[in-house]
């Protein structure tokens, strides 16, 4: 979704690349500080699902309505536009944006999470991690189809201006691969949490501080 998105805000409703460059820099600069919250999130959670499941039942929807939600803007470039509208139009990119991101996270560090509490066997586990990556794989192929199918089926439509037809149709696709998209993640829920985690075993509690700690500490092992 993500190359989907920056060719939509740049090619399609035309923001000003100073206004996606300082989008996407905050949005990194978030991520960076909301995985290892979600994280804790995800170790502290106790449910009668487990601890990663309780999100891939229920984000996978949530996630389907942010990604069409990113796709519903203006268009910067129309000439009637006043300053204002080019300013909610820039501002609801990046608003967008960056709560996509952070509903992504929690379902993208649940599914990553789970095959640990899937099974004991580490080759299962590693089986387990392949075939996420393989399904991970086919669900990014969907962003790059976006735009070739938008640009095929815009022409075909007739809602306005060349522009209107080239957003419409991206919304059009958007909607409908980001409906397979949360099929294919919702999958994810049936999966069954058979292992306690450390934490559980050994009554070891992690919090925020202490899963910032371990990135810096990987940070600079890298």
């Amino acid at each position: 979704i993500c190359s989907g998105l920056a060719f939509y805000f740049s090619q399609v409703i035309a923001l000003p690349a100073l206004a996606i460059s300082i989008i996407m820099m905050i949005a990194r600069i978030w991520d960076a500080i909301n995985d290892p919250i979600m994280g804790t999130f995800v170790d502290k959670t106790r449910s009668k699902w487990g601890k990663c499941r309780p999100y891939l039942m229920f984000m996978p929807v949530i996630i389907m309505v942010g990604t069409m939600l990113c796709f519903a803007n203006g268009i910067y470039s129309e000439i009637d536009n006043t300053p204002l509208e080019n300013g909610l139009i820039i501002a609801w990119a990046g608003i967008s944006y960056i709560m996509w991101g952070m509903m992504y996270t929690a379902g993208d560090i649940p599914i990553w999470g789970i095959a640990s509490r899937m099974t004991a066997d580490e080759k299962k586990r590693a089986n387990l991690l392949s075939l996420a990556r393989m399904v991970a794989g086919i669900g990014g192929a969907l962003g790059f189809v976006l735009v070739p199918i938008a640009q095929a089926l815009a022409p075909m439509l007739n809602v306005g201006t060349t522009a209107k037809n080239l957003q419409m149709a991206f919304i059009i696709v958007a909607i409908v691969l980001t409906i397979v998209g949360t099929i294919m993640f919702q999958f994810a829920s049936l999966a069954k949490e058979r292992v306690e985690g450390l934490d559980e075993l050994t009554g070891e509690k992690r919090g925020i501080i202490d899963n910032f700690k371990i990135m810096w500490q990987i940070g600079r092992a890298h």
